[in-house]
């Protein structure tokens, strides 16, 4: 029984072998992408959430798969989902759609959406493929620049007070502040005075008097600690500092507060403060404050200088005018 021949079946996987290793490079980089690439349901639930997902909502692939998209959208920009599925039903991509996100911890972020339709064999769309891009690094420095930008504009037509009131409402507008004050430190590094309040604490929350009045760093409150510590101060708990003295009469009630000084060389000649952002203060607003409040500085002490100059001038004139007089009498 010596088998004269053999039957067999050759099949080249070569094109498979391709797809395979395709799908494992496509999976990889999902997987560990920077960016947040998520799958959805036509109805905006969850099927998939990649570590980029995690990184910049900070919930988990077990917290979200199953959970409606609406999880992380704010309340107000819920109408994004009909904006997106009008689009993306009919089968278009949407590309660069800049609108906002919630994080785990209740922080709103800017993002960048590439929002695509996912196609089945027979080109029936049975999924939605997200990829979004935390860019509230960009919008946060395209806003200080802007701010800083506006300031010096401003300055050239305004007063020292009004800048350091529009210096305020920037300040504000940076980190979603409610109120704000800046004082000026004297010489002797022991008094300040009140210098300006912004338009809206004026308008809004304060009726406290002492615009304009020299107070004792040691009989003011705790907002002084950035100048016993010589650096910017956060109290994101205000009510439970031990050392808080209290506000006087028709002043702003103060949930948290974000407070900086104004160094030059070895001395602090200013303190910039803003209060009550909805959420807690962060470093960040430390640094887009501590941006805008250095450059009014320096603006305004510029035309400290050129009004002392021009009050010397007048003085001089003055006085040689009293001077020709007199000789004409005499003469």
């Amino acid at each position: 029984n010596t088998p004269i021949r053999s039957v067999g079946t050759v099949q080249d996987i070569t094109v498979r072998k391709i797809a395979d290793e395709k799908a494992v490079k496509l999976a990889s980089i999902v997987e560990f992408s920077n960016d947040a690439i998520i799958s959805k349901t036509l109805e905006g639930i969850i099927t998939s959430w990649n570590k980029g997902a995690e990184k910049i909502y900070g919930y988990g692939e077990n917290e979200m798969i199953g959970k409606s998209i609406s999880v992380i959208i704010p309340s107000e920009y819920l109408d994004d989902l009909e904006i997106i599925y009008n689009k993306v039903s009919v089968g278009e991509m949407i590309k660069n759609f800049e609108t906002v996100r919630l994080k785990k911890d209740g922080q709103k972020i800017d993002v960048s959406l590439t929002v695509s339709p996912v196609f089945d064999e027979n080109k029936n769309i049975i999924n939605i493929s997200v990829i979004a891009r935390d860019i509230s690094e960009q919008k946060r420095n395209d806003a200080i620049n802007a701010s800083r930008l506006h300031l010096i504009h401003f300055a050239a037509t305004h007063s020292i007070n009004e800048l350091l009131e529009e210096t305020l409402n920037e300040a504000e507008k940076l980190t979603g502040s409610c109120i704000g004050f800046y004082h000026f430190v004297e010489d002797d590094q022991e008094s300040i005075t009140l210098q300006e309040w912004s338009a809206r604490t004026k308008t809004e929350f304060c009726e406290a008097e002492g615009k304009g009045l020299h107070y004792s760093i040691s009989d003011a409150g705790v907002w002084v600690d950035c100048i016993k510590q010589r650096k910017p101060m956060i109290h994101n708990d205000y009510a439970s500092l031990p050392h808080r003295k209290g506000l006087p009469e028709g002043h702003a009630e103060v949930i948290r507060e974000l407070v900086l000084p104004v160094l030059r060389g070895d001395k602090i000649t200013a303190i910039l403060g803003v209060g009550n952002k909805p959420s807690d203060y962060t470093e960040k607003d430390i640094e887009a404050v501590s941006l805008i409040a250095n450059l009014a500085w320096e603006i305004a002490e510029k035309k400290l200088v050129d009004n002392a100059l021009r009050e010397s001038e007048e003085k001089y004139r003055t006085l040689i005018q009293k001077i020709q007089a007199a000789v004409i009498v005499h003469g």
